[in-house]
C-alpha cells in the first residue's frame, strides 16, 4: 500500500540504560546510568528510518535532543519553520498548552545528511540543580549524582577541580583548578 515509503519511524528512549540491577538492567559503554546526568544516563540509542531522506546505515554522532523531536516533526509535516514555532508557542497561539517557550532545535537538515547537527550546547540539569554543559565535544561537570545504586537518593556531589578521564570514567592526570570536570565526547564507533 505504500505508506511505509511515506511514513518516518523513530525509534529511541527517554533516557540512557538502568545498570543498577544488572543482570536485570540495560548496559551501556559509558559511566553512570539512569537518573544521573554522566553519560550512560543521557545518552539514549537512537534509530530513524525515513525513506528517500535518511540513507541506510547512516551513522550520525553530533548532539541531537529527545527535545529536538518536536520542532523537526512539526517542520517535516508542513507546519512552521525556524523560529516561527518557538515565538508561537511563546506567545500562546496553541489551545491546550501552557504559555512556555520551546527549548528544541529543527534537526531536519541533519536527519537528511544536509548539514552539521543544529545543536551544539546541552544543558543538564538533576532535579533543579545544573549539573553540566556539552559543547560540541566537551562537556563539563559542575554537580553530579554518584553513578552508584544509591546515588539517586544521596543527593549531588560538587567538583572542585578539573580532571581529563575518557568518557567511560577512568580518570588520567587530575588537575587542580576551576569548579569543574572537562571531558572530551567522542564516539565509540562510525
Amino acid at each position: 500500500m505504500g505508506q511505509l515509503d511515506n511514513t518516518i519511524v523513530v525509534f529511541t528512549t527517554d533516557n540512557g540504560a538502568e545498570a543498577i540491577t544488572y543482570p536485570d538492567g540495560g548496559v551501556t559503554p559509558y559511566r553512570g546510568g539512569k537518573l544521573t546526568t554522566w553519560e550512560g544516563g543521557m545518552r539514549a540509542p537512537l534509530v530513524v528510518r525515513w525513506p528517500g531522506h535518511i540513507q541506510p546505515g547512516t551513522v550520525n554522532d553530533q548532539i541531537f535532543s529527545a527535545l529536538d523531536w518536536l520542532p523537526t516533526l512539526v517542520d517535516i509535516a508542513g507546519g512552521p519553520k525556524g523560529d516561527e514555532l518557538k515565538k508561537e508557542i511563546e506567545a500562546g497561539q496553541y489551545p491546550g498548552i501552557v504559555k512556555t517557550t520551546l527549548d528544541g532545535v529543527n534537526q531536519r537538515a541533519y536527519l537528511e545528511g544536509k548539514g552539521d547537527s543544529a545543536r551544539d550546547t546541552f544543558f543538564y540539569y538533576t532535579g533543579a540543580h545544573p549539573s553540566a554543559v556539552r559543547y560540541k565535544n566537551w562537556k563539563f561537570y559542575y554537580t553530579m549524582a554518584p553513578s552508584s545504586a544509591t546515588g539517586g537518593l544521596t543527593g549531588v556531589v560538587t567538583y572542585h577541580w578539573t580532571q581529563k578521564p575518557d568518557v567511560r570514567g577512568r580518570v588520567a592526570r587530575p588537575q587542580l583548578g576551576r569548579a569543574s570536570l572537562a571531558v572530551p565526547c567522542r564516539a565509540t564507533s562510525r
